[in-house]
């Protein structure tokens, strides 16, 4: 190795050089970066591709679109339920029954008893609200 390197007109020696490196490196030692890793929103998945969140499988398989931005899930045709099926588990069932479900084509996330009507929530909008019963007869 030459003693004496040569960038954009500049002379240094290697000691200078060195020198120089190791300022350089101390001072990157010295930064901290502070991350946190937040996990994706309900009825979306981490897309090891692009690294962000995206429709979860189930919701592709069932050819819904998602809005990441409102957290919303949206299709075309027909009654669908969409929602928490199980502790955490997304759920979708392509036939919800007509005078349980409204006929909607956009799910909100963070309500999905909004897609029941009658005063249903729940699952498939199979229970009551509040303090409401069903009455038959």
């Amino acid at each position: 190795f030459p003693d004496h390197w040569q960038f954009a007109h500049k002379s240094f020696d290697l000691r200078e050089a060195e020198q120089a490196f190791d300022t350089f490196v101390d001072s990157w030692n010295a930064l901290l970066f502070n991350v946190s890793i937040q996990s994706c929103p309900f009825g979306f998945s981490m897309d090891n591709v692009t690294l962000k969140c995206d429709c979860n499988e189930l919701l592709k398989v069932h050819k819904l679109i998602c809005n990441i931005n409102d957290q919303s899930i949206s299709y075309s045709s027909g009654a669908k339920w969409v929602g928490n099926a199980s502790i955490g588990r997304i759920g979708v069932v392509d036939s919800c029954p007509f005078e349980f479900c409204n006929i909607s084509k956009a799910i909100s996330l963070h309500n999905p008893d909004k897609q029941c009507q009658n005063n249903h929530s729940g699952v498939l909008c199979g229970q009551c609200q509040g303090n409401q019963s069903m009455m038959l007869g």
